[in-house]
């Protein structure tokens, strides 16, 4: 609440709860333009969430945009679904329900203030970017104000995974795995907390194998790290370099 006005103040926009209305509209009131600017989740918070009227968008064809939210549902036992018309993911239960990493993930991205744009293009490789004027913010604590997932749909590639018995192969990465991967690197982006890309280099492997060699930016080790606590029953050993993306071999024995 704000001390001064006796408003709740939400971060997009003020709200009397004397007389249960907002005071201001809507930040994304151009994207509805067939609803009231005043309006809170199309008049239906039952179903709806929007803690600060900004939110996590999907874009391409309607079966660009299915694919990506039949994987966040596969990752989050279905909570979340989005806009025909705009793309914007929302939340159909609370935040307390989020058990599984993937699900407290999506739920942080959805519920920033800032937005992640998903969308799809063979122009370029699959990742995520944030503005370029912005890139120091996404490590130095600021955060920043937007960012792009790109999802390659004509790229693929095989993973180096160990299972749970210790047995270790080539596997075929999933759009799934990619969206957990890429998502990680917006939430950290987001919160000002990811690492220098350039500057902080670690040594490309999971354990103490010898399999793996040269030097991975420590961004993509902690979000490795994150992504293998999604997937336990197919641990990611290394990170796979874009040169080697289209080059490694399918079903590869142990080496």
């Amino acid at each position: 609440m704000d001390s001064e006005t006796g408003l709740y103040y939400y971060g997009a926009r003020y709200y009397d709860p004397k007389v249960s209305v907002w005071l201001t509209v809507d930040p994304l009131l151009e994207e509805f333009t067939g609803s009231s600017p005043y309006i809170y989740c199309e008049n239906n918070p039952v179903i709806y969430i929007d803690p600060d009227g900004r939110k996590l968008v999907l874009h391409g064809s309607g079966d660009e945009k299915r694919s990506v939210l039949e994987s966040l549902q596969k990752l989050a036992g279905g909570r979340f679904d989005y806009n025909i018309k705009t793309g914007e993911v929302y939340g159909f239960s609370s935040p307390s329900s989020d058990k599984s990493p993937a699900a407290r993930q999506i739920r942080e991205l959805i519920d920033h203030k800032n937005t992640i744009n998903v969308e799809f293009s063979t122009d370029k490789i699959t990742g995520f970017a944030p503005r370029e004027d912005e890139r120091q913010k996404a490590w130095n604590g600021t955060g920043i104000s937007e960012g792009t997932i790109n999802i390659n749909p004509a790229e693929s590639f095989e993973l180096l995974v160990k299972d749970p018995s210790g047995k270790m192969k080539w596997e075929k990465t999933s759009l799934e795995r990619t969206i957990v991967h890429e998502n990680e690197h917006a939430r950290r982006a987001l919160l000002g907390i990811a690492k220098d890309y350039t500057q902080d280099l670690v040594a490309n492997q999971a354990d103490r194998s010898k399999l793996a060699g040269g030097k991975i930016p420590r961004e993509e080790r902690e979000v490795m790290d994150f992504e293998n606590t999604v997937f336990p029953q197919s641990v990611r050993l290394r990170y796979t370099p874009r040169e080697e993306r289209e080059r490694l071999p399918v079903n590869a024995s142990r080496r």
